[in-house]
């Protein structure tokens, strides 16, 4: 399920269906009928959806359930959702998984649940919540990749070294300030 062309990440969303086979559905395609989801295609053809992929946040996903403002949802999605006619591969509340502050502690998560250690290594990463990573942040910032914690789609992502001085100490204010928004 996509928002449409319009989106920023509506190539990643094409390319996805196409190399999975799947329908790329937009909510004018979609609709709640007895419980159950439908998608429409182009010759009007109804058939009953299973599963479901979303790619727009929590919010905008059922106007009944969340926004009522929103143009992109499917009305009564999660009426149907929590009645297990429909699984949403992506289930609403997962965005806590896409927070990127959460990358830090992957590693920590694996080895406490799982009793391992990582097969994978991260990258180094600093959260300058901590203070120990923000006082290595602030000493290295022109030679780091700082992410805004809360934007996606490559949005948020400042390269220290492109940065100015004067820009430069503007970030090391902010990152002093508001240091749970970003890693580095």
């Amino acid at each position: 399920m996509t928002p449409g062309r319009y989106n920023a990440a509506y190539f990643e969303h094409s390319y996805l269906a196409e190399r999975t086979g799947s329908e790329l559905a937009t909510c004018s395609e979609l609709f709640v009928e007895d419980n159950y989801l439908y998608y429409r295609d182009y010759r009007e053809k109804k058939q009953k959806v299973g599963v479901i992929y979303r790619r727009i946040s929590d919010e905008y996903l059922d106007p009944m359930t969340f926004l009522p403002e929103s143009l992109i949802g499917i009305p009564n999605i999660m009426d149907v959702y929590r009645s297990g006619h429909v699984a949403i591969v992506n289930a609403p509340g997962n965005g806590i998984g896409d927070d990127k502050g959460i990358y830090y502690f992957v590693p920590k998560m694996i080895r406490y649940y799982l009793d391992q250690e990582p097969v994978l290594k991260n990258a180094p990463t600093y959260l300058p919540f901590f203070e120990e990573d923000r006082n290595y942040v602030l000493d290295h910032l022109e030679n780091l990749v700082i992410k805004d914690v809360a934007e996606a789609g490559g949005y948020g992502v400042i390269f220290g070294n492109t940065l100015s001085r004067e820009k430069l100490s503007e970030m090391k204010e902010l990152i002093q300030k508001e240091s749970r928004r970003f890693i580095a």
